[in-house]
């Protein structure tokens, strides 16, 4: 009689150390979406160290900065998350001329959560507290390979998705 076993192995190279590498890229782009107007400085920082907790607990599929100007469909940059040691190269934040944006251009950021991931619970206790809204939406379209940021096989893929201004 023939036997098989099938086992899965997952790697998985989130560590905080990491994270806190990949977001100098990320905050980057959160300083320069500030810094040209598009949300309110000391929010938008604050929104970055939530985002990194998120991160650093691995309960975040993907993240997107999202703009809204009048008369405008929504576009965003859109970042995918990658725990599993496939990101290699890494670039530096940029890309994006913020500042010639539409008129009334707003910022604004979205997380697809890991609802799966064991520390989902905690997550969701610390964003409630910091008064997070559970239902938003991630916009669709078209999309753009960007940018990369990572280290040591832990990071980001940003794509621009929509149609940009």
């Amino acid at each position: 009689m023939n036997y098989l076993t099938q086992t899965q192995t997952a790697t998985n190279t989130m560590t905080a150390a990491r994270v806190r590498d990949v977001m100098v890229e990320v905050r980057a782009d959160f300083t320069n979406v500030a810094l040209a107007g598009l949300a309110d400085y000391n929010e938008w920082m604050s929104s970055a160290e939530d985002l990194t907790h998120i991160l650093q607990h691995g309960a975040a599929k993907s993240f997107q900065i999202q703009f809204t100007a009048p008369g405008h469909l929504p576009w965003a940059l859109h970042y995918v998350v990658s725990a599993d040691g496939t990101l290699k190269a890494s670039d530096r934040a940029g890309g994006v001329d913020y500042y010639n944006l539409p008129a009334g251009t707003k910022a604004r950021l979205y997380v697809e959560a890991d609802i799966q991931s064991k520390n989902w619970p905690v997550v969701k206790e610390y964003l409630a507290k910091r008064g997070w809204a559970f239902d938003g939406q991630a916009v669709k379209g078209a999309s753009t390979a960007d940018r990369v940021y990572s280290a040591d096989g832990y990071g980001v893929s940003r794509s621009k998705v929509g149609v940009w201004q």
